[in-house]
């Protein structure tokens, strides 16, 4: 069943993503990422810098495949 969540505005959505990749990611290192482009995704993405940066997570053994909205 689809579940949909509703945040109040678009930082707190990002955040909420945020905290939900950090969680799969930390608790699955070797995962596979489809990721958007686009300027929607811009506010996760930066968030999941500054957890890197803070040693929080790790990209090594991530694989990604970005989707081309354009």
């Amino acid at each position: 069943m689809l579940e949909v969540i509703v945040r109040p505005n678009a930082g707190a959505a990002a955040s909420y993503v945020h905290d939900l990749m950090v969680e799969h990611l930390v608790a699955h290192p070797r995962t596979v990422l489809g990721l958007p482009t686009g300027s929607s995704p811009l506010e996760v993405y930066a968030q999941l810098v500054e957890s890197f940066r803070q040693g929080r997570i790790s990209f090594a053994d991530v694989t990604s495949f970005n989707l081309d909205e354009y």
